[in-house]
């Protein structure tokens, strides 16, 4: 807990470094049971790691379940623990693949915090020549999606009576030490959640 007037003091500290990560899974490889499990192992992950005290509260993830014609499913994220880095995410990538084919061409890119806050996630964030539209909604989960969610979100992302190649969803793990404020002590809507939609 914060306390005095000093900004340096109230601030937490920069990581030593962040390790940013990235891998995927080709839609060709996953079929509707695989799919389900990947978002079910998804979700209780998040649910299992979303206390303070979670040895995982230093590791960010996004999930992106782009529909089938793009042909990736990808998960992107970042590791604060520094040395450990590399076997915090490979932990995690393990969990998440557990029981489904394991997520291909893993990348790792070891940074100081100051670069990757000048430039967090370049093929996230780069703009395409021409620009792009989009169009966002965001909702705070408490618990995973049912299997029933599951499937409902399985027919939209592998329909073919359409062929549109965008359109996508993804999950950010989120949670941590925002979860042990009282929600009456707080302004923050964005309590007791476990992962971002």
């Amino acid at each position: 807990d914060a306390s005095g007037d000093d900004p340096a003091k109230l601030l937490p500290r920069a990581p030593e470094s962040i390790t940013a990560f990235r891998a995927e899974w080709n839609w060709s490889d996953i079929d509707q049971s695989s799919f389900q499990r990947l978002l079910r192992n998804h979700g209780i992950w998040s649910e299992r790691n979303s206390d303070a005290h979670s040895p995982n509260v230093s590791l960010w993830t996004l999930l992106v379940v782009h529909r089938k014609q793009l042909g990736k499913i990808i998960i992107r994220g970042l590791s604060t623990v520094g040395a450990n880095a590399e076997r915090h995410v490979d932990d995690y990538l393990a969990a998440l693949s557990e029981g489904i084919p394991a997520p291909q061409n893993r990348e790792l890119a070891r940074m100081s915090w100051l670069e990757f806050a000048l430039n967090p996630f370049p093929d996230l964030f780069g703009m395409p020549p021409g620009g792009v539209s989009v169009k966002v909604k965001d909702a705070m989960l408490k618990k995973p999606l049912t299997d029933r969610q599951i499937a409902v979100a399985y027919d939209y992302m592998t329909r073919t009576d359409y062929d549109v190649m965008g359109g996508a969803f993804g999950f950010a793990t989120y949670g941590g030490r925002i979860n042990t404020v009282a929600p009456d002590a707080t302004a923050s809507a964005q309590l007791y959640f476990r992962h971002r939609m």
